[in-house]
């Protein structure tokens, strides 16, 4: 079974961690977290500050559950090492450099970023709206 780290153990991070126990469908082998910050992971699962804890378990695949900014201060330090990397803060792609940065370190080291469908479908659908004449939006998120 193949193993998972993710990157923050908050609303989106636990939901995660506990749909993959859910479904056995992976291993969650580690989460990080911020120094201090309070989590109780199920049992197996090591809490870790750095990108060096959450890779130490040599995981098939990083889920980020934290935010753009954990895009932007983990991305690249994960994907170098060849290890896939789930992007579910995809507003951080929208910054051209950390866009550059990630793609051009997943190329080179033969790493994928994966998208999550239900992290981009409103992008996508406002595109197509915008194409038939849309020009405004009004966007509630709920976490």
């Amino acid at each position: 079974m193949p193993g998972v780290a993710v990157i923050g153990y908050g609303a989106i991070g636990k939901l995660v961690v506990s749909g993959l126990a859910e479904t056995g469908a992976a291993d969650v082998t580690s989460v990080l977290v911020r120094h201090g910050a309070e989590a109780k992971p199920p049992s197996g699962v090591a809490i870790v500050h750095d990108a060096e804890g959450l890779l130490a378990s040599e995981p098939a695949i990083v889920v980020e559950a934290a935010g753009q900014q954990a895009v932007r201060e983990y991305g690249v330090s994960v994907l170098e090492t060849g290890t896939d990397l789930m992007v579910i803060a995809t507003g951080a792609l929208a910054d051209d450099t950390t866009h550059e940065e990630l793609v051009s370190t997943a190329r080179a080291a033969g790493a994928r970023i994966l998208l999550p469908v239900g992290a981009i479908t409103g992008i996508d659908g406002l595109t197509a709206l915008r194409a038939s004449g849309l020009s405004r939006v009004h966007y509630t998120s709920t976490k």
